[in-house]
């Protein structure tokens, strides 16, 4: 039996430990303390961020806004307006497919805006294929985020 994870809420970053996000192998290696002290850091308004930490603030966010109400959720955000940041950042700490579900969610978002009322249901539909192959990708943001926190330390909580 699969077991269920938790939704993702970003609002509720902290109420979660890295034991709940992370698979097991990083998790060992990964101190709970230090993962809510940097999901902490990245919580703060992106303006007072550093770019290392700004990209990784981004991807929580939009991780956060996926797993909460797949890709219509993030595009209803604010945070849509900073899409071709957010892909950079992506593709930058090596979460690859998640960039290209991003890519593609974004085409079909814009397909679906200029298409009739009719034609744009099956676009939709679309988005949501992407967002259940986005929650079945692995690593998943969280191990994502914890190497890119290893490998950036001297701009992450220790």
């Amino acid at each position: 039996m699969q077991s269920v994870r938790p939704v993702r809420r970003v609002a509720e970053l902290g109420s979660f430990g890295p034991k709940d996000w992370m698979s097991t192998d990083l998790f060992k290696r990964f101190d709970p303390a230090r993962w809510s002290a940097c999901t902490e850091l990245l919580l703060r308004p992106l303006e007072s961020l550093d770019p290392v930490q700004r990209a990784a603030a981004l991807v929580l966010l939009y991780d956060g806004h996926v797993q909460n109400g797949g890709h219509t959720s993030h595009f209803d955000s604010h945070l849509a307006e900073h899409d071709d940041e957010l892909l950079k950042a992506l593709k930058e700490m090596g979460a690859h497919k998640h960039a290209m579900i991003l890519a593609e969610a974004r085409f079909l978002k814009r397909s679906a805006e200029q298409a009739t009322e009719d034609e744009s249901d099956h676009y939709w539909e679309s988005i949501e294929d992407l967002d259940r192959g986005y929650y079945r990708l692995r690593p998943d943001i969280s191990d994502v985020l914890a190497t890119y926190f290893d490998a950036n330390r001297e701009h992450f909580p220790r």
